[in-house]
């Protein structure tokens, strides 16, 4: 789960200075393939340098963050447990890494889908 809200705060940071340079308003960017024009991005966050700043993930991530002006948007689901997809770790591969298959099982217990609403400047 900390993974995951990790790799949930670096996209968020990322997504910002994407959205700083303007906004895409199409699903998946202008060609709805989810390629951007050229960018400068870092490819290293490993030491922190250059994150501003941090905040614990409150759902467990099952969309990519929205930079939209100065909000990042993040959906996620909430509930008891880990609710992390399965083979995630390299993201999302097939249907049934996200579950959906002819033999997933439901969850356990009652999930609420949330949307969350950052601050860009400071994460509130």
């Amino acid at each position: 789960m900390v993974r995951t809200g990790l790799l949930l705060l670096v996209s968020g940071l990322l997504l910002a200075g994407l959205a700083a340079a303007g906004e895409t308003m199409q699903f998946r960017g202008e060609s709805g393939n989810g390629v951007l024009p050229a960018q400068a991005v870092r490819a290293d966050w490993e030491n922190g340098a250059g994150v501003a700043w941090k905040v614990p993930n409150p759902a467990a991530g099952w969309a990519q963050p929205i930079v939209h002006g100065q909000q990042l948007y993040i959906a996620g689901a909430v509930g008891e447990g880990d609710l992390k997809p399965s083979n995630f770790a390299d993201g999302v591969k097939s249907p049934q890494s996200m579950g959906v298959s002819l033999f997933a099982k439901p969850p356990k217990t009652p999930l609420t889908w949330k949307l969350y609403c950052l601050s860009v400047q400071d994460g509130r």
